[in-house]
């Protein structure tokens, strides 16, 4: 079923959160795999970029099972996989983002549009502490 023509709905979500959820998958997976891959803090720090919610371990395990076919394929491994989530945000409950965060992300939003991302940041006279956390270096 359409949504306003911009994504067709796949279990209830759009196209773009189910591409987050594979994205996610994915980046913990070659994690779970190799624990000196560098995909988790790649996997936080694009997390601390955008204004979407938090994937939890149920929505993530909720969505890969009805994508996958074979009914024994959320045992195991990928359950596993799909718990490790609490990694990136300890949450159970998806929730919106702070109203900081929003604003971090609308701040990121105008220095990338005026292609001031990311040497602008330094130009805008903001604290260390604030400067350091609209940078991505903290959550």
């Amino acid at each position: 079923i359409p949504s306003d023509g911009l994504f067709i709905e796949s279990s209830g979500r759009s196209n773009h959160r189910f591409f987050l959820i594979l994205l996610t998958y994915y980046a913990l997976c070659n994690f779970y795999y190799d624990n000196n891959n560098e995909s988790l803090p790649a996997l936080k720090m694009l997390w601390r970029s955008i204004s979407d919610a938090f994937i939890t371990s149920d929505e993530m395990t909720n969505s890969l099972f009805k994508f996958s076919s074979n009914p024994n394929f959320m045992n195991g491994e990928p359950l596993m996989i799909c718990n490790m989530v609490n990694l990136i945000y300890p949450t159970t409950v998806s929730r919106p983002r702070l109203l900081q965060h929003l604003c971090r992300c609308s701040i990121r939003q105008r220095l990338a549009e005026n292609y001031q991302l990311p040497d602008g940041i330094q130009k805008l006279g903001l604290p260390t502490l604030l400067k350091n956390y609209v940078d991505l270096e903290y959550d």
